[in-house]
């Protein structure tokens, strides 16, 4: 067993409880009850907060003619749970049909911006002087934690969305 990733361990589980089957056969009943729970808020947390980033994304473009995003954070609230009840088939078509949307609007925008684009302009921020800033980190570490906001976005809709 030695050398095996075990990541790679979890394929071999017997059951269907993804993390918390896993988290449950590595690190007990405890530690699986504290994954089993952290992905019961995950589920319950990503949905809401995405329902409010496009009321607020709504409410900021001034679409509808809305001048508070609470409606769309109500609709897009009951449509992500209708669809999980609806079922994991359908969801997942859903899902399938949005990321071809998704695709094909990047596809979209590469095609558009090529003729735009000059490499010069990916480095030529000048340091702030903040804290660790440098040509590499403009910044600084400041700059970098900032920017962990849209890490944490970019997973919940990569693995909490679908």
């Amino acid at each position: 067993m030695h050398g095996v990733w075990p990541g790679r361990l979890s394929s071999t589980l017997p059951t269907s409880g993804a993390g918390y089957g896993f988290a449950r056969r590595a690190l007990g009943p405890l530690g699986g009850f504290a994954t089993g729970t952290a992905v019961l808020i995950e589920y319950a947390v990503a949905p809401a907060a995405i329902a409010v980033f496009i009321g607020g994304y709504v409410e900021a473009l001034g679409l509808f003619g809305l001048t508070n995003g609470w409606p769309i954070y109500l609709a897009a609230y009951v449509i992500f749970i209708a669809v999980h009840i609806w079922g994991v088939g359908e969801a997942l078509k859903l899902m399938f049909g949005i990321t071809a949307i998704a695709v094909l609007a990047l596809i979209a925008t590469v095609v558009g911006l090529i003729p735009k684009f000059e490499f010069s302009n990916l480095v030529n921020i000048d340091p702030d002087g903040s804290t660790m800033s440098s040509a590499f980190l403009p910044f600084g570490i400041s700059g970098a934690l900032a920017a962990l906001v849209y890490g944490i976005w970019f997973f919940l809709a990569v693995e909490g969305v679908p």
